[in-house]
């Protein structure tokens, strides 16, 4: 009798033994590190004699059945769009991975009433994208200092790494600081951003020049002004230079003085009354009456004959 039950005993160990040997867990205690949107497979290891494959996830003391497909007639138990199995590779595929998808999860083989279970665990991590190098310049002591500042749109732990015309600078920080000299003014920075799951790159050349200090500045934008308003005048004088030269070809001269008047005629004093002069009577004779017409030749040849009376009576007799 107790013969017997040792060769049922042995029996069923040999079986179980070979049930496990023939599926086996390729991913038992697992963290698998996964990116946000992007489809994950899970591989179920080896499938024979398996009936049924569950996915479940763990919520701490409990679990929550996610998907269930029977190997048999190859059709979905439970379905779930996020889940699927692929026969041909034996995968379990979590559809477009999302943050909340990371977590305990167990994937259940099932034969009759066997079961082997195989958990792991998925972090989930977001792909790094809008790398960029933010630069500012700083004057230290007369020597220029530039500030690369590298980010990353990622919320999940992320490392940098540095380099220099593709030489590793062996600088962690996403923050480098470099002291302008001639000998690499004319360098490239490249700044690799990397997590889990994936890496990107920019590379960018810095500033060639640093800030004035603040008394160096004000120095130069007083000598800016002055320049300017040296330039400003000189293109004043140009204008009116030219204006007075247009003028000048219009009406053939010019002069930046006012024209003088012409002076007044001097007043002429009255001769007393009675006393007439023949320079007075010569004088008073208008110009207009050397060519009078009408009543005034009389007396024009009245005063003409006056004249030659008086000039005669005053030549002495010769007593010819």
């Amino acid at each position: 009798m107790f013969h017997s039950f040792c060769s049922i005993c042995v029996l069923i160990n040999l079986c179980c033994f070979e049930v496990t040997m023939a599926t086996g867990c390729d991913i038992d205690h697992v963290t698998i590190n996964a990116t946000s949107g992007v489809s994950l497979n899970i591989p179920a290891g080896k499938l024979e004699n398996v009936e049924k494959i569950i996915l479940k996830r763990n919520n701490g003391s409990t679990s929550t059945k996610l998907f269930s497909y029977d190997l048999q007639s190859k059709k979905p138990l439970l379905r779930n769009r996020r889940y699927s199995f692929y026969d041909l590779n034996g995968t379990v595929q979590f559809v477009e991975l999302r943050e909340k998808d990371e977590g305990n999860y167990v994937l259940v083989k099932e034969r009759g009433t066997y079961e082997e279970m195989c958990s792991f665990n998925i972090k989930v991590y977001g792909q790094i994208r809008n790398i960029s190098i933010n630069q500012s310049l700083v004057l230290v002591n007369d020597t220029c200092v530039v500030i690369l500042n590298c980010t990353a749109l990622a919320k999940d732990e992320t490392t940098f790494y540095w380099s220099r015309d593709q030489e590793d600078l062996r600088h962690n920080s996403n923050i480098l600081q470099i002291i302008l000299t001639s000998d690499n003014v004319d360098s490239y920075y490249n700044c690799t951003a990397k997590n889990s799951v994936s890496k990107s790159s920019v590379t960018i050349k810095p500033f060639t020049g640093c800030k004035m200090p603040p008394e160096k500045n004000f120095d130069f934008v007083a000598v800016s002004v002055s320049v300017s308003l040296a330039v400003l005048g000189i293109i004043l004088a140009l204008q009116i230079y030219k204006v007075v030269l247009r003028r000048h070809k219009t009406t053939g001269t010019f002069t930046l003085t006012p024209p003088e008047r012409a002076p007044l005629p001097e007043p002429v004093e009255p001769q007393a009354a009675g006393f007439l002069t023949i320079y007075s009577q010569v004088q008073r004779t208008p110009v207009k009456n050397n060519i009078a017409t009408g009543t005034e030749r009389p007396r024009a040849e009245h005063m003409h004959r006056l004249v030659r009376c008086r000039f005669a009576s005053w030549i002495p007799s010769t007593g010819v």
